[in-house]
């Protein structure tokens, strides 16, 4: 989810293509180089802004692993300050600047203006944030916990597949297919779908 907030936050939307007619704003593609800290200085999104926002959220992903992985794991070898604890230490230090230089990649592209309904403050700092505690809590559950999480994963994705989507009213009605649990509204004498609602509640006081 905290990826996907990134992700919608960045991309290219039509009306980011409107805007910039309005405004006379110039849109081209960088280079992915240029793109990487936008160096050009781009206020509408690209495809290469998006492009690199992509793959800085995926590389976050990754580091997001590493880094909690060793937190969460190699505290005992840390503190003992053995040859594999300081290569450790080197390791989170490293994997800290990468990140470190993904976030301000990510937070030099240009946002999109299309309004999302789930939005977070400090993109994409919250949202990579929320990201480390999750892995870290991932990293840090043992294997019991784990085979038991796969278990119950499992047993909802065989209820999903042999019962949810064979009886889902999307599969079987397409689209539109709760439009006819709908109340339908009633229609005037010549046909028009329309109501006049204020005309109704004016009936109802009539006929109290």
């Amino acid at each position: 989810m905290s990826a996907c907030v990134i992700l919608l936050r960045y991309r290219q939307t039509e009306e980011d293509l409107v805007k910039a007619k309005e405004d006379n704003l110039t849109v081209y593609e960088a280079s992915m180089w240029k793109q990487m800290f936008n160096q050009t200085n781009m206020k509408i999104p690209t495809q290469s802004s998006a492009n690199v926002t992509a793959w800085a959220t995926y590389s976050i992903g990754i580091c997001s692993f590493v880094f909690c992985g060793v937190i969460a794991n190699g505290k005992g070898i840390i503190a003992e300050g053995s040859t594999g604890g300081i290569l450790l230490v080197f390791l989170v230090c490293f994997v800290t600047v990468i990140l470190s230089l993904l976030l301000i990649s990510i937070h030099r592209q240009p946002q999109s203006v299309t309004f999302v309904a789930f939005k977070v403050p400090m993109v994409p700092f919250v949202p990579t944030l929320s990201i480390l505690l999750n892995v870290y809590l991932m990293v840090s559950m043992d294997a019991a916990t784990w085979a038991k999480f796969g278990v119950w994963m499992l047993l909802g994705l065989a209820i999903y597949v042999g019962y949810g989507m064979r009886h889902s009213l999307a599969r079987e009605g397409g689209p539109n297919s709760f439009s006819h649990h709908a109340p339908s509204l009633p229609t005037c004498a010549g046909g028009d779908e329309s109501v006049d609602v204020s005309s109704m509640k004016k009936d109802k006081v009539v006929e109290k």
